[in-house]
């Protein structure tokens, strides 16, 4: 019984990283559209572009291949074509 207890918690918890894992790019482009053309300086050009829609936003992110960026918790990915200006 103790046993089945173990696999339990063992599978909800790697059950709980990969329901993340495949969500997680649905709540990037969501925060993208909350700053989009609000008003911030990261919400508008030549920092983020302008979308029209989320369908945009997830169509740019995937050919960007910056549409996992910032989901691993033990390493960052950078794609070789971006570029982020600085001040």
């Amino acid at each position: 019984f103790s046993q089945a207890l173990a696999i339990r918690s063992y599978t909800k918890f790697v059950m709980g990283i990969a329901v993340s894992m495949l969500t997680y790019p649905f709540l990037l482009v969501g925060d993208l559209m909350a700053v989009n053309n609000c008003g911030l300086q990261a919400g508008l050009p030549p920092y983020s572009p302008v979308f029209k829609s989320w369908i945009h936003c997830w169509k740019y992110l995937s050919v960007q291949g910056q549409l996992f960026r910032g989901s691993s918790l033990l390493f960052r990915r950078v794609s070789s074509g971006s570029c982020f200006a600085l001040e």
